[in-house]
């Protein structure tokens, strides 16, 4: 009898870490057929976390945004903002689906906005932040960016763009929080021009951040917090901010990602001068909802950033984001998404009727190749927009 009692403990043993291990399998090597390796397993990562119940984010139904409702323009039906289709991702919350549902308002609700640029004082400069995920599963995306960084730098080296760029970790842990991989002063055009191929291989090098950080990814809190930290030697006024977001998870930072769309936005006088581009999981390739990078996407929206998904070809995504990027330099960033029909714009006070383009999938207002307002011009736009706008 006490043999028999044995067995069934054993089996029931052996039913139990069974079913452990296929929940630890599930959790960590999830839709990654695509990759030749799985990266470092769960238990090879730090173990010391104590964020690792903190701040995950519950997920919510979609809603409607507050001061986003249906109601039409007179004589124009439902009006939307460009590049603000209705392509909501399922699952998100009211946070997540912000910059994502169709946006129409009545005449009585809309606000203008007058915003002034000098041709040339301004868009010369872009300093990047590059935010890579260093958890146990990230090993061979940070091996595909760096192989394929030459797509992303080339055009910038060979226009002579002004660039400075910094990289940080999603490691949100107290003694990682914000903290600078290599250093500041290395990763520069002034570097590029006086040995490019260093240059390249200090990015390369750098950007491979390794994947022992925490699992709990924090990519909005460790932004905000490399900026807190180093603003004032890393940002410069006159330039454009671009924060640049690698992770196969979700975000799980504390704060909404309006809040901090709103705190990147406020480093600059011009809010059209901050763009966020994510390089994240969607929906497309049939991932876990809970892996789905939908904070992210959310402050690229806000900031008429673009999002790409981690599964596609790093040359074409890193090819796509450098060029949107570049637009900035001879183009003008607006704060919010217009209506097209109410743009104005005028040069050195004098009204243009031609000459110019806007791109809604960036927000910016770019001339004409014949029609490029002379140095020290004086740009003044102005335009109508929904306050639930981006």
């Amino acid at each position: 009898m006490k043999s028999f009692h044995q067995s069934i403990k054993v089996a029931m043993l052996t039913s139990l870490l069974g079913l452990t291990l296929n929940s630890c399998q599930d959790a960590e090597f999830y839709q990654k057929e695509y990759l030749e390796g799985y990266g470092v397993p769960e238990e090879q990562r730090l173990s010391d976390d104590p964020d690792t119940q903190e701040g995950i984010m519950t997920p919510e139904r979609p809603g409607n945004i507050p001061g986003q409702g249906s109601t039409s323009l007179p004589g124009q039906g439902s009006t939307s903002l460009p590049g603000q289709g209705s392509t909501s991702m399922p699952g998100q919350t009211p946070d997540q689906n912000q910059g994502q549902t169709q946006i129409s308002c009545d005449a009585s609700s809309l606000m203008h906005k007058v915003e002034n640029f000098t041709q040339n004082m301004t868009s010369s400069k872009v300093d990047i932040i590059w935010v890579m995920d260093n958890s146990g599963s990230m090993g061979d995306e940070q091996e595909d960016l760096a192989r394929n960084f030459d797509a992303f730098i080339n055009e910038f080296i060979t226009r002579d763009i002004d660039f400075k760029m910094g990289i940080t970790t999603t490691d949100g842990r107290s003694e990682y929080n914000g903290n600078v991989i290599g250093n500041l002063t290395a990763l520069t055009s002034v570097k590029a021009k006086e040995d490019e191929q260093q240059f390249i291989n200090t990015f390369k090098s750098w950007i491979k951040v390794g994947v022992r950080g925490s699992g709990n990814e924090k990519g909005l809190q460790t932004s905000k917090s490399f900026l807190q930290k180093h603003a004032s030697s890393f940002l410069r006024p006159d330039a454009y901010l671009v924060v640049v977001y690698v992770s196969d998870e979700e975000d799980h930072s504390l704060e909404t990602s309006i809040a901090y769309a709103n705190y990147f936005k406020s480093l600059k006088k011009n809010e059209g001068m901050v763009k966020v581009h994510s390089i994240v999981q969607t929906p497309e390739y049939n991932i876990a909802e809970k892996y789905i990078g939908y904070r992210y996407k959310s402050v690229s929206d806000l900031t008429g950033g673009t999002t790409s998904s981690i599964h596609q070809d790093f040359y074409t995504t890193l090819s796509n984001m450098g060029i949107a990027i570049l637009e900035l330099v001879d183009s003008f960033a607006l704060a919010k998404s217009p209506i097209v029909s109410t743009i104005e714009v005028s040069v050195d006070s004098v009204d243009q009727t031609s000459g110019y383009d806007y791109i809604s999938s960036s927000r910016l207002i770019k001339f004409d190749q014949n029609s490029v307002p002379d140095k020290g011009s004086q740009i003044k736009i102005e335009y109508d927009y929904c306050p639930g706008a981006n």
